[in-house]
């Protein structure tokens, strides 16, 4: 690729991906080994839009013959067209666990590219950077992330035979309010050494596709598979179905934690507001991440808060001083306790809400 060190993504897309054919191109690696997963050969594939035909689709296992679906759909971001894939298999050890159905693997370019980009742009380069895991990256993201979808379709959903995680009880979380949530997919997995944990799915803020996920065990500790980096990605709830689509939301809220993020959702949509979404780091270290993603990709968010953990440590409030130099959309606040959680924990409920809203309403009052 020529040099475009100095360029947006959009104009990177533009001088080294203009077509479709080039973008798949560029993903070519990508989309092999994703197909792969569910024994497709995406190299000797015939490609055509909308739903291949069984004749159109190799396979590697005989038995995988007919049993396979590819989908090569167009979608659009930021004006531009990108190829999306969604690879399947109908074989029984390639289903869901909870669902019966079978298991996507799925390659969604917009984010490849995106990456590609990042590795080969200045504006990235010298970007704030997450120290969240210190092993190298796995050397084919894809692939691990589909690796990641599998494992995440093997576990049971959250609430299945009144299981739940124990953190979350006693930070006050019910678990009617998790199970009755139309956007909250999590599951729950158990380790014989350290007990059951709860795996929250991740993406990126500025597209709804599954990255991978993070456990979080019963002490609160977050771990994830050695090779993923959770680094610029999120959890994301939108307060209504307007919100779902990134292009409509006006108010953005971010903060560190998954179970403060969703308590923020649920006060959101009982106060009424339309238009917001709440989205979790997960990682201090991560929001910078975020917030930049917010500043460069998704300038149309007039109202951005960061609600930053106020504890002894004070590592919220770097980070926040951090962010705030990043955007200048940026309105940065906390609450008398550490977190949203603390307050709910510390009063109750209805207090937490409503000096959520009081928080809300100081942050913007310049809006």
């Amino acid at each position: 690729m020529s040099d475009t060190k100095s360029k947006t993504f959009k104009e990177w897309v533009a001088h080294n991906c203009p077509t479709l054919e080039d973008k798949i191109n560029l993903c070519f690696d990508e989309l092999v080994q994703a197909a792969s997963v569910v024994d497709i050969n995406f190299a000797q594939c015939r490609l055509s839009q909308g739903k291949l035909k069984s004749r159109d689709i190799s396979v590697y296992e005989e038995a995988s013959k007919g049993r396979c679906r590819v989908y090569f759909n167009i979608n659009k971001y930021n004006g531009d067209e990108f190829p999306h894939f969604v690879f399947q298999n109908f074989r029984v050890g390639y289903s869901d666990k909870m669902t019966g159905k079978a298991c996507p693997s799925v390659v969604n370019t917009t984010g490849v590219l995106f990456e590609k980009y990042k590795e080969g742009c200045d504006l990235r380069r010298k970007s704030f950077k997450a120290r969240i895991n210190d092993v190298a990256p796995a050397p084919n993201r894809m692939l691990m992330v589909n690796e990641l979808r599998r494992w995440f379709s093997k576990l049971e959903a959250y609430g299945n035979k009144g299981r739940q995680l124990e953190y979350f009880v006693n930070k006050g979380i019910h678990m009617d309010w998790v199970v009755e949530e139309p956007n909250l997919d999590i599951r729950l997995g158990y380790s014989p050494r350290y007990g059951r944990w709860s795996a929250i799915p991740m993406r990126y803020l500025h597209q709804d596709t599954f990255m991978g996920f993070v456990r979080i065990y019963k002490d609160g500790k977050k771990i994830q598979m050695r090779e993923f980096d959770p680094s610029g990605l999120c959890h994301y709830l939108p307060s209504d179905e307007s919100a779902s689509d990134i292009k409509n939301v006006k108010t953005m809220i971010l903060q560190e934690s998954f179970v403060d993020m969703f308590f923020a959702h649920r006060m959101t949509q009982e106060l009424g507001l339309k238009g917001v979404a709440n989205v979790a780091g997960l990682f201090a270290d991560n929001l910078p991440v975020l917030v930049e993603t917010i500043e460069n990709e998704l300038p149309d968010i007039t109202r951005v808060l960061l609600i930053y953990d106020n504890d002894v440590s004070q590592k919220g409030l770097m980070v926040s001083e951090v962010c705030r130099k990043i955007c200048s959309r940026l309105s940065v606040a906390c609450f008398e306790r550490s977190d949203l959680s603390a307050m709910v924990v510390g009063y109750n409920y209805e207090h937490a809400k409503k000096e959520f809203a009081k928080l809300l309403k100081h942050a913007f009052s310049n809006n």
